[in-house]
């Protein structure tokens, strides 16, 4: 199954449900498809791959600049969408210190560096869609400020009133 393609999916199947799939739908609406990369260096510690690739980034000299991405992944063998991070050294591809990537499809949004620090600094967390805590919404509609029209199309007033009070 293309990534892209089950995404999508499950964005207009959650919409059927009145639930926004605000993440899956950030994701579509401002990231795209990455070419598996060659890893550089050591694969990194399982299970770590937001920190394994905001460090990576943020170590980085500003003459051999990479680029944070969050998105999902999904493996060639088992086709369920993983949220996950990586880094793309030429905008096009996903080298990933977590996993190897020939045995995904990767589909994400890339972030500057300075909004993974920030992001970070102010969460105290690594993951900047997904916190651990709940989604970041306030990023998502920063980045794109259409979504949450979007999303109150999808949602009746009640429903969506109730999830912003519990998100805040």
């Amino acid at each position: 199954m293309d990534i892209k393609q089950d995404l999508t999916e499950r964005v207009e199947n959650w919409a059927m449900l009145g639930h926004p799939s605000l993440l899956e739908r950030f994701v579509l609406r401002n990231g795209k498809a990455y070419t598996p990369g060659k890893r550089i260096g050591h694969k990194r510690t399982p299970k770590e791959c937001y920190a394994n690739a905001a460090n990576f980034v943020l170590r980085r000299s500003t003459k051999k600049p990479a680029t944070y991405v969050e998105g999902f992944v999904i493996s060639n063998k088992l086709p369920i969408p993983i949220l996950h991070a990586w880094v793309s050294m030429s905008g096009d591809d996903a080298m990933d210190l977590t996993l190897d990537a020939e045995n995904y499809q990767y589909f994400g949004v890339a972030f500057d560096t300075d909004t993974l620090r920030k992001e970070v600094i102010r969460n105290g967390v690594y993951g900047l869609l997904d916190t651990g805590l709940g989604l970041n919404w306030k990023l998502m509609f920063k980045v794109d400020p259409e979504l949450d029209a979007i999303c109150k199309a999808v949602i009746p007033d009640a429903k969506l009133k109730r999830m912003m009070e519990r998100a805040k």
